[in-house]
């Protein structure tokens, strides 16, 4: 008996033939479509699998970036340039208070204030991280309380990193300091 599911009535045929290759037919039908849907699911987990251990990345990626920079700006109190200069890429520059700095620069200023004696405390803020690939930025804002001679100055900036993984580390190659005016 052969059964038609495309005829709203059902039409039956009593044709053996007909019945053994419309059954052999739907049932490759059906093998192909589970097939396809154990291929379709396969597809989809493995997509989840690679996409989640990229993605479970960036928050180990983050937790480097802000421990980068907090690291980088405790070598400001110690005027350790050499560290400075391990903490940042080749090519990077500092934009503060609109002026553009150079490594050069930057270290000449290190070294012409090693002597001072100063106390930093840093609050980063963090507003925005964003990782791609080898690259990354974050937007915040810092809040320092800096005492030298026993004067305490609060300072506020509004600042912006990008970031670069070199040989498998993370490095800044920019920063764009604002101040925030009080």
């Amino acid at each position: 008996m052969y059964v038609d599911f495309t005829d709203p009535v059902h039409s039956l045929t009593s044709t053996p033939t007909a019945m053994t290759t419309t059954f052999f037919c739907n049932f490759n039908q059906g093998y192909l479509s589970v097939k396809f849907l154990i291929m379709k699911q396969s597809l989809l987990i493995l997509s989840l699998i690679i996409s989640g251990n990229i993605f479970s990345q960036q928050p180990k990626d983050s937790i480097e970036i802000i421990q980068l920079l907090e690291a980088d700006y405790k070598t400001m109190v110690t005027m350790d340039i050499k560290k400075h200069m391990a903490n940042c890429t080749e090519d990077y520059l500092l934009i503060e208070n609109g002026e553009i700095w150079t490594m050069k620069k930057e270290a000449d200023y290190y070294k012409k204030n090693a002597n001072r004696v100063i106390e930093r405390k840093d609050h980063f803020d963090f507003t925005y991280i964003k990782i791609l690939g080898n690259t990354a930025y974050a937007v915040y804002s810092l809040r320092s309380a800096i005492t030298e001679n026993g004067v305490l100055t609060q300072k506020n900036w509004n600042e912006s990193v990008i970031f670069r993984k070199v040989n498998g580390k993370w490095k800044i190659a920019l920063i764009h300091s604002t101040p925030i005016k009080s």
